[in-house]
This record gives structure tokens, sequence and C-alpha cells, in this order.
């Protein structure tokens, strides 16, 4: 933000002192393609609040699944003992079984691990970012979007309210609808 009142300051001088429109052009340009950057880094920062909430939903259904995964085989192997009524381990299997599905067909440790990825790829090219140009960015940003996961999506809007409350900006918060209050409550 810095170089953007820099360049406003430089265009006002160049306005006031020679009067050269070439001056006032370029000065222009200048604030412009510092205006861009600054939106292109919220736009990476986005991405990489957005990866990381993901990665952390995924965790949390990882740990999830296995907190009730050894529940349930618990439950199983009370089929060895007397003492526990037999309900325990239809349950216990039936939970087990539940389990077992989600982890097999939602694989949220991989999933979490390629958010992980991402984020840190996003928070790289942030960090990498200070020299580059808009235009550099632009590209950079692009490239860095061809190899995202998929996310959930209704932890855009929260991590876009991250973003600008980050930024200082509460009043350009979303609206959260109860879905959305949930995910962002457990990622």
């Amino acid at each position: 933000m810095q170089r953007v009142h820099n360049a406003n300051q430089i265009a006002c001088a160049a306005e006031a002192g020679s009067g050269s429109s070439t001056a006032t052009t370029t000065a222009k340009q200048i604030a412009t393609m510092d205006e861009q950057k600054a939106v292109l880094l919220g736009e990476v920062r986005y991405a990489e609040r957005l990866t990381q909430r993901t990665a952390r939903m995924y965790r949390r259904i990882a740990w999830s699944c296995s907190f009730f995964g050894v529940i349930g085989g618990s439950g199983v192997v009370s089929v060895l003992s007397d003492l526990v009524p037999g309900w325990v381990t239809v349950a216990g299997a039936v939970l087990l079984m539940l389990v077992a599905a989600i982890t097999l067909t939602m694989r949220p440790i991989e999933k979490a691990v390629a958010n992980e990825t991402d984020a840190r790829k996003y928070a790289a090219l942030r960090t990498a970012a200070g020299p580059m140009t808009a235009s550099e960015l632009r590209d950079a940003l692009s490239k860095a979007r061809e190899t995202d996961v998929a996310e959930i999506e209704p932890l855009r809007a929260v991590a876009y309210n991250d973003i600008v409350t980050e930024m200082g900006r509460e009043d350009m918060r979303i609206a959260l609808s109860f879905q959305q209050r949930l995910l962002g409550a457990i990622a």
C-alpha cells in the first residue's frame, strides 16, 4: 500500500510541477499496477486460507472416523465376553462398518494432505510475491490454481470472511448460512 501512496504522490507532483502528461500517465499506471497486485495478493491469501480450512476439516473427519472406529471395534470385540449384552456387539459392528465405508469412500486423510500441500504452495507464492509485478503474480497464481484439489464449497464464504477480518474490513463480511457457520466452527 505504501507504493500506491507513493505512486499517487508522484502523480500529484507530476501534475503540479511539470504539466507533463507522460509523467502523470506513468504514475497512474504504477498506482493501478500496485492496486492490481494488492488484489492478487488478497486472492493468494484467500486461496491459502480456503485450503487450510479444507485440510483442517478433512483432518477432523479423519480423527472422528478413527475415534468411532476404535469404539466400534471395541464393541465387536465385546462378543468375547458374556458380561456384555448382544446389542453392544451388533451396534459396534454397524458403527465399524459405517466408519470403514466413510473412510474408504471419502478418503479424508488423502484429501487433507492434498489441501495442506496446496496451502503450502500458496504460502510460498505469497512469500515470493514481493519482487513480482502484477502480471507475473497473475501468471504465477494461474499456474498455482491449475493443480488445486477440490474444496468444500460452503467453506468459501467462511474463508472470505476470515480474510476480510484479517484486513480489518468487518463491513465486507458475508452473512453465513447455518451450514456455513457449522462448517466454519468445525474447520
